[in-house]
């Protein structure tokens, strides 16, 4: 095997799929292949045209690149030709300049455990100090049926950009979703499971002020948790204490969130009124019509007794009496949560939404006044037709009727409408408000494509915005409003 000299890497140059990759030095070549890396869904497989990107001395990655080789750890192995040098690179390129510290709260009504992941960083304080511009810790929550590691590549991301990262875990975990755990409802959540988890980020991490990414229920269930304790709530949590070993009470402090950003946000599955027949987006149109059909089998086909996941709702919903054509194409692209068998929840949740998509309206985040609130919306290609007075049964009545008659359109990324968004951006008092949509991105992550919560794109607003609180246009993204009176 050639062995790999310091010339042959400074010169190192490759071509793939007419894209070129090149460094004049070691650390630009590797930041640029860790580019490559980063970037490989919206550089091969994104409609999007992309122009050319050098990486300058104010680029982050190359910074970060520099920062670790140049780390009193790893500075002695730089230039060599030994397996620690390799080890180092290989570190850079895997993204695993980080450690997951993992903490746990106890929920005050009932001593339930709840974890939260640190992440941890091998880069210097001067790193820290040049690329951070907001010292705020920030909170993701995932969705529906996701657990502490779904959103473990875009926190590896955010810390990569120098934000004191944590994800908290609400459902999906082993101390949530077991033998004997509580069947928690929408409310417990919002009462007890919310700021417990954010208590002990205020502690953990020292500061009170925090900034926030939730993503669907993730995001839902924080916008009316703040409806109550937003200004604070005592006794919200037992945190552990190190010095001790003991779990303490601590408090909810007052206005926890300064900036939130909202990504394809649950509320109140807008109905579309056609006659005498409402329509919903394609998923919560199949679940509410089909769940009183599936309601009772759901107790006996859970893998945990009163938990279930997206699979053994998915499974179910294919199996139910009353189900059309139509309905096996929304199912089996998966737009609805998605079927990681260890990302459990409880049925209560799935209750909840039932009687939401039923009619029970939601003022989601209503009145809840934050400083800096970012909506991300996405309306796929496909809308949703709306018009066909009965349901559809064929070829005939779902695909060749629909696309002759006269018909309105209601848009969704096939969980939530549009309007449904911009419901909640008009509950909410912001500050400062920057309303966006993306076009061509369902809700979910499907069998073929990819969703909101794992797209690269999406990624790189959410964090320009954390930066700059603000979302300046791009290809692809519409402002829609910065006005927050009218979020139009």
């Amino acid at each position: 095997m050639k062995q790999l000299t310091r010339s042959s890497i400074t010169s190192f140059m490759f071509l793939l799929m007419r894209r070129i990759f090149y460094g004049n030095a070691i650390p630009r070549t590797i930041a640029a292949v860790r580019r490559l890396i980063d970037a490989r869904n919206l550089l091969f497989y994104s409609d999007v045209e992309q122009t050319a990107t050098v990486i300058d001395r104010l680029d982050l990655t190359g910074i970060s690149v520099f920062d670790v080789m140049m780390s009193p750890e790893y500075k002695e192995y730089y230039g060599e030709n030994s397996q620690d040098f390799r080890r180092v690179v290989e570190k850079i390129l895997n993204n695993n300049a980080f450690e997951f510290d993992i903490k746990t709260v106890k929920t005050y009504n009932d001593n339930t455990t709840l974890r939260l992941k640190h992440f941890n960083v091998d880069y210097s304080d001067d790193y820290k100090d040049a690329v951070v511009t907001d010292n705020n810790p920030l909170v993701l929550a995932h969705g529906l049926n996701s657990n502490l590691n779904t959103w473990d590549d875009f926190g590896k991301k955010l810390a990569q950009n120098g934000f004191d990262t944590w994800i908290i875990e609400m459902y999906g975990g082993p101390t949530t979703e077991c033998v004997g755990c509580q069947n928690y409802t929408f409310a417990n959540l919002t009462e007890f499971y919310w700021p417990a988890l954010i208590t002990g980020v205020q502690n953990y991490s020292g500061q009170d002020t925090l900034s926030y990414v939730g993503f669907d229920l993730g995001c839902t269930v924080a916008l009316e948790s703040l409806e109550d304790y937003n200004s604070g709530k005592s006794d919200a949590a037992w945190v552990f204490n190190t010095e001790t070993g003991e779990y303490e009470l601590d408090s909810l402090s007052a206005t926890p969130i300064e900036t939130f950003v909202a990504l394809g946000c649950l509320g109140n599955f807008t109905q579309a009124y056609y006659d005498l027949d409402y329509y919903l987006a394609p998923f919560p149109d199949v679940f509410s019509r089909l769940y009183p059909n599936i309601n009772s089998s759901l107790d006996t086909a859970g893998l945990v007794d009163g938990h279930i996941n997206g699979e053994i709702i998915r499974a179910q919903l294919l199996l139910s009496p009353g189900i059309f054509i139509d309905d096996f194409t929304h199912l089996f692209y998966m737009h609805m949560p998605p079927g990681d068998k260890d990302a459990l929840i409880s049925k209560e949740i799935y209750e909840e939404l039932f009687s939401w998509m039923s009619g029970d309206v939601q003022e989601v985040g209503k009145d809840v006044s934050i400083t800096n609130f970012a909506m991300i919306q996405s309306t796929y290609d496909n809308h949703f037709l709306v018009g066909a007075p009965t349901p559809c049964f064929d070829f005939i009545t779902c695909i060749v009727l629909p696309n002759l008659l006269p018909m309105e359109r209601i848009n969704t990324d096939k969980i939530v409408s549009d309007e449904d968004q911009k419901e909640i951006c008009i509950n909410v008092n912001p500050t400062n408000l920057n309303y966006v949509g993306f076009t061509n991105i369902q809700h979910y992550p499907s069998f073929i494509f990819g969703g909101l919560p794992d797209n690269d794109q999406v990624h790189i607003v959410i964090t320009e915005y954390l930066k700059n609180k603000k979302i300046d246009y791009k290809e692809g993204l519409d402002i829609i409003s910065t006005n927050p009176s009218t979020c139009t």
